[in-house]
């Protein structure tokens, strides 16, 4: 054999050695974030591959009293919610949340227990109603700067809805609530 064929297969078996005796790395689980509000205004972030919480917004401006109606755009990576006032306020990972619209504008006549954000809008029932209302908001530079409420009367053949459950979720592939 010539020289080089020799040390090509020496090369190659030490390159197929080395991969084949190589121990493949662990696997490390992809982060995965779920994100809520706290009886004290607080936002927390839950890393489900670590189990473990984080305080990604300590509470400084909310007035007293719990938030809910919860809900999270996660192209912009804002949260939306509305206080114990009924208005509905947005926070973007900096400062303090921001007011978006008041009870008033929303025509909130008790706190909403639910909430989704699809497709630019904040989606949430009025409680205790079949009241579906859509606040479509308009951007200036990826910030909310307006809204305009839109109310879906919603109808049940053979009874009717107290709508006195939690949360709520849109299928953003298909838009079904």
């Amino acid at each position: 054999r010539s020289l080089g064929r020799r040390l090509s297969a020496a090369l190659l078996l030490v390159a197929g050695a080395s991969v084949w005796s190589a121990t493949p790395a662990a696997a490390e689980p992809l982060p995965s974030y779920i994100y809520g509000i706290d009886n004290n205004n607080n936002i927390q972030e839950i890393n489900t591959a670590t189990q473990t919480a984080t305080q990604v917004y300590t509470n400084g401006t909310i007035p007293a009293g719990v938030s809910n109606a919860f809900a999270y755009d996660s192209v912009r990576d804002q949260f939306f919610f509305i206080d114990s006032a009924s208005n509905l306020l947005f926070w973007n990972r900096s400062g303090d949340p921001s007011l978006l619209a008041n009870a008033a504008t929303l025509g909130v006549a008790s706190q909403p227990g639910n909430a989704a954000y699809y497709d630019n809008a904040y989606w949430f029932f009025q409680e205790t109603t079949n009241t579906l209302e859509k606040v479509s908001l308009t951007y200036t530079s990826n910030v909310p700067t307006g809204v305009a409420v839109s109310t879906f009367a919603l109808t049940q053949s053979g009874g009717s809805w107290t709508n006195t459950f939690g949360d709520i979720a849109i299928n953003p592939i298909t838009g079904m609530l």
